[in-house]
Order: C-alpha cells, then sequence, then structure tokens
C-alpha cells in the first residue's frame, strides 16, 4: 500500500503492485515493455528493409556490369578504352536518367497528394481525419529507396548510410502512423 505522504504529493500514484502491468501514467502510455516490444519491432523492421535494400543495389549492379569481372576497376584500366568506353559512359548515365524519371514520378504524385488533400478539405471541415492507409504516402520512401538502389547499382556516387537512414526514418514514421 502506499503511504498518505507519497499519494499527496504524487496524483498518479495507484493503489498496486508496481509490477503490474496494468498500472498507466497519467498520460495513458502503455507500460514499458509495450514500448520495449515496438522498439524491437521497429528494428527489425528497419533491418529487413535495409537488408533488402543492399541486396537491390547488388542485383542492380550484377545485372547493369553483366560481364564485367569481379576485379571491377581493374580490369577496365586493361582494356582498350575504346573497347569499354560506351560501358563505362552508358551505364551511369542510364541509372541517373532512370532516377530522373521516377523523380518526376514522385512530383506527380506529390501534385496527386496535395489535390486530394485540398479536395478533401474543401468538402467538409467537420470530417475527421482520413481513415486507413494512405497508399500515395506509402509510395514515397519506396520510390526513393528504388532511385538510391539503382543510382548505387549503376555506379553513381552515393553513400548507402543516408538511404539506410531513410529507410529508418519512414518505417518509424509508419509505425506511428499505426498507432
Amino acid at each position: 500500500s502506499v503511504s498518505d505522504r507519497d499519494r499527496d504529493r504524487d496524483p498518479v500514484v495507484v493503489d498496486a503492485d508496481p509490477s503490474d502491468d496494468a498500472v498507466l501514467t497519467d498520460a495513458g502510455a502503455p507500460p514499458e515493455w509495450v514500448l520495449l516490444l515496438l522498439g524491437c519491432l521497429l528494428g527489425l523492421a528497419t533491418g529487413l528493409f535495409v537488408a533488402a535494400f543492399n541486396k537491390g543495389v547488388h542485383v542492380i549492379h550484377e545485372w547493369a556490369w553483366a560481364g564485367t569481372p569481379s576485379e571491377g576497376a581493374a580490369w577496365l584500366r586493361l582494356q582498350r578504352l575504346a573497347d569499354t568506353w560506351h560501358r563505362i559512359l552508358l551505364i551511369p548515365v542510364t541509372g541517373g536518367v532512370i532516377v530522373g524519371m521516377m523523380h518526376g514520378l514522385l512530383e506527380i504524385l506529390d501534385q496527386i497528394r496535395q489535390s486530394i488533400s485540398n479536395s478533401n478539405k474543401s468538402k467538409s471541415q467537420s470530417q475527421s481525419q482520413r481513415q486507413g492507409f494512405d497508399f500515395v504516402a506509402a509510395v514515397f520512401p519506396t520510390i526513393k529507396a528504388i532511385q538510391a538502389a539503382v543510382t548505387l547499382g549503376t555506379g553513381c556516387s552515393l553513400g548507402p548510410e543516408g538511404p539506410s537512414v531513410d529507410i529508418g526514418t519512414s518505417c518509424a514514421k509508419g509505425f506511428s502512423v499505426m498507432m
């Protein structure tokens, strides 16, 4: 049982066993084990998505640079430039064009999302926020990850750390929306 002095000081204290998981704080926050479990699930999801991203980069690299031995740049230096210039130049340029087209797709989707949100606001101010899964919002991080994988796989300059952080951020935002 809790003493009267403690009860007057802290209105959140309840007459319950401190190990009882049903005890909620003043704001109604879940018990610590639930937060720990959600953090673990978030870390697992992020790790799986980053591993899939890494695998995608390798698949694109193997496809784009097919026929190039594993020595990479060392092999290209031994070849005549007349035989390899098209490969050295066109693969990264093609990757850049693909990423540019995907960026245009992102711009179109952003305009669609803005027009949908504007039409929802004009229809009714009393409507609560839109319920359900927002497909367009889920497409943005996916396309950005594919853009990064194409960029890295075709030999353009981009570090894998930035896209990995973006993937983690997207997972965290997705978890927060679901809550």
